[in-house]
This record gives C-alpha cells, structure tokens and sequence, in this order.
C-alpha cells in the first residue's frame, strides 16, 4: 500500500489552483459527489466538489463540501490546509484497517457511500470512503479509498453502510429480506 491521494481545502478552490498553477499543475478534472454515511457517528449526507490533478505523479484533490455535515466541518479551516491523504483499498484491507485503527484508538470520522458523480469519467461508480479521525496522531487525516464493483450493487443502486455489520450493504434490500 502506499498514499496516491493528496487533498486539500480551504476557503477559496480558485486561490489554491492559482498557486498550484504556479508550478504547473494547471489541468484539473471536476466531479461533484454526493455521498451519504455517517460523520462522526450521525446520519449525514453530504455534497462535495472535487477538484483532481494528475500532473505532479499523484492524485492531486481540492476538496470543498458544499452542502451537508462533514467532518471538515468539525475542523478549524480558517485558511487552506492539507485535508486528507488517501490509499485506495480492498474491501478485506478496509476492514482489517478499520479494525486495527480502532484498537489504536484511532476513530472513524467520516464514513460514506457515494451516491452519484457528475463528472462523465466516474459516472455509475460507486466508493466507500472511510476518513480516520487521525490528525493528531500522523499530522493528516486518513482516508481509505475503496472502489465497489458496479456487481456488489442492488438493483436500485440505493446502497449505504450497515454499520452493525461492519461492511457495504444495501439496507433497503436487507429490510425487503427480512420482510420475507
């Protein structure tokens, strides 16, 4: 494993890609997501915009939440600042991490199912991402980035976490099984 997302925030995304064309990283990917989940411990359901560079042998992110509880949320974001740096993922890495995590006392800041992508390149795909409550003890956030093939999908496309369970499943199918 090894980190391939570097992201970042602030309170202007123009500002930051002006000073990140200045050592020409210039060609940026947008996608607008919605993702809902969980944020430290709540029901939430967030949108975020995205912003993706490729330029620099990494995947450069902008990141700023336009709507909905996010962990950022609960960070002091007076300026830019590094958000989160990410690894993509297994399902099997993800639950092993998560759990070793939490015996470090290492805690889940924000957990999501993306719900939908605007951006064409990423449409009909769908992300678990799990953001660890780590910036005291590495300095970032951690975030786990794990790609869910369109198959583990139901057929409504409704899916989000049973956090119970400990895994991605699609609860409307779960209650329709259990109705059964």
């Amino acid at each position: 494993m090894k980190i391939e997302q570097i992201a970042f925030t602030g309170p202007s995304i123009k500002d930051l890609k002006y000073t990140f064309s200045l050592l020409g990283v210039d060609e940026w990917v947008q996608d607008t997501v919605t993702a809902k989940g969980k944020v430290f411990g709540d029901d939430a359901t967030n949108v975020a915009e995205l912003h993706f560079n490729y330029q620099m042998g990494f995947e450069l992110e902008l990141l700023e939440y336009k709507e909905g509880n996010n962990w950022l949320a609960h960070r002091d974001t007076d300026g830019p600042q590094l958000s989160h740096m990410g690894l993509h993922v297994t399902r099997s890495q993800m639950e092993n991490i998560k759990r070793d995590m939490y015996k470090a006392k290492i805690y889940i800041a924000q957990e999501v199912i993306t719900q939908n992508h605007t951006n064409p390149g990423v449409q009909g795909r769908t992300y678990h991402y799990v953001v660890f409550d780590s910036r005291k003890r590495l300095g970032f956030d951690l975030k786990l980035i794990e790609r869910i093939a369109p198959n583990n999908l139901c057929e409504t496309k409704k899916c989000t976490l049973d956090f119970d369970v400990g895994s991605v499943t699609c609860i409307d199918c779960m209650e329709e099984a259990r109705a059964k």
